[in-house]
């Protein structure tokens, strides 16, 4: 599961409820980060047998079996990041990233929104191209998940070896992407 949960909004307790009962092996947060902590982090302290790994607004909670973890900064004026773990699934490794590309706000005079979109354009593309520079090192089979709000993402994989999955535009809502590569 992947999920953004809007960091110091979130209801730990109903979410680690909410894994609990969903029976989860794996969950991609996004906006994690708590003003001293951070959500990944007090959801593995609720669920017994989860590991958690984080690393500014992302982050992943695991029970199954790890191998290894890497974290990797991304450019933005604030805190983004890959987060990755190797886990073992059904006996093999297998690469789980998520991550958390910048987006404007959208408040204020449309002209100055319209202004901080073509900035942080350039700043996504390099994001999205890091991240895709990311999951080409890596042996193993890779499920990219997280919240990319945005469409370039399409643009720069299409015809290459990855298959997606975009499961917003499959629910009809918002738009974001998962990958599964």
């Amino acid at each position: 599961m992947t999920l953004n949960v809007l960091g110091d909004r979130c209801d730990i307790d109903a979410l680690a409820e909410y894994i609990r009962k969903g029976n989860l092996d794996v969950i991609m947060l996004q906006e994690s980060r708590l003003p001293n902590g951070d959500v990944t982090h007090e959801l593995a302290e609720k669920l017994s047998g989860y590991k958690a790994f984080s690393a500014g607004e992302t982050g992943i909670l695991t029970r199954l079996e790890t191998l290894k973890h890497h974290n990797r900064p991304l450019p933005a004026p604030y805190d983004r990041s890959i987060v990755r773990v190797t886990a073992k699934w059904q006996g093999h490794p297998l690469e789980f990233m998520t991550t958390h590309w910048t987006i404007p706000p959208f408040r204020g005079d449309m002209r100055k929104v319209l202004a901080r979109i073509e900035q942080e354009d350039a700043r996504r593309a390099q994001q999205i191209k890091e991240t895709l520079q990311e999951v080409d090192l890596q042996t193993n089979p890779v499920v990219l998940a997280g919240g990319h709000t945005t469409d370039r993402l399409h643009e720069q994989v299409q015809g290459g070896s990855y298959g997606m999955t975009n499961a917003w535009a499959a629910e009809g809502s918002g738009f974001g992407c998962n990958v599964l590569v």
